[in-house]
């Protein structure tokens, strides 16, 4: 996959040089580093479909770019989970407007219509303050369990969430496919039996 561009348009290459270092200083990893982790995640969610998981890590560099450039982005402590956990949240928000705009079909659009014809907001396809509370307060209990796992079983199951096959797993840990399979099981079990109590 070719990198995209983090630069604006026009930008001279020293200016782009500095976005690079800032992206760097910030994020803490490098460029093709964050490019790689943000796609295999990507990638995962667009079920294999490289234009999607291209787009959509487009969308989550661009939102990066555009913090950086403000000065809303403060330092990053968990590269890779705080990544991999902006493109699910690129991913859930565009989903969910997909889905809004399709199930209101004609209507959704005569609705949209009738309103700004009365001086009205169009409803947001955004999650509310508190669906992004709920989303925020999963996603702490979930990084809070997978931290709790033993080191072998938190090893495949944040390869697992980089994208890697257990095969590919079992490469990198130097150890049996079925057993990378056997410590994801029950990574998985551990993880349903910790967040099962809050879910219900």
């Amino acid at each position: 996959m070719e990198l995209p561009t983090v630069g604006s348009r026009g930008e001279d290459s020293a200016g782009q040089a500095d976005l690079t270092e800032a992206f760097h200083r910030q994020v803490g990893v490098d460029l093709d580093t964050a490019v790689e982790v943000i796609y295999r995640r990507a990638l995962r969610l667009a079920e294999g479909k490289p234009q999607l998981a291209q787009d959509l890590t487009q969308d989550v560099l661009a939102k990066i770019v555009h913090d950086l450039r403000v000065g809303k982005l403060a330092p990053v402590v968990e590269p890779r989970p705080w990544l991999r956990t902006l493109v699910t949240n690129q991913y859930i928000q565009q989903y969910r407007a997909e889905k809004r705009i399709k199930r209101g079909g004609d209507r959704w659009t005569a609705s949209l219509d009738r309103q700004r014809e009365q001086g009205l907001d169009p409803p947001s396809p955004m999650p509310g303050p508190e669906e992004i509370a709920a989303d925020r307060d999963l996603r702490a209990r979930l990084w809070t369990a997978v931290d709790g796992l033993q080191q072998t079983e938190r090893d495949v199951v944040n390869l697992t969430l980089d994208g890697h096959t257990h095969r590919e797993i079992a490469e990198i840990l130097g150890i049996p496919e079925n057993t990378s399979k056997t410590r994801l099981r029950a990574a998985v079990r551990h993880l349903r039996d910790v967040l099962r109590p809050a879910a219900d």
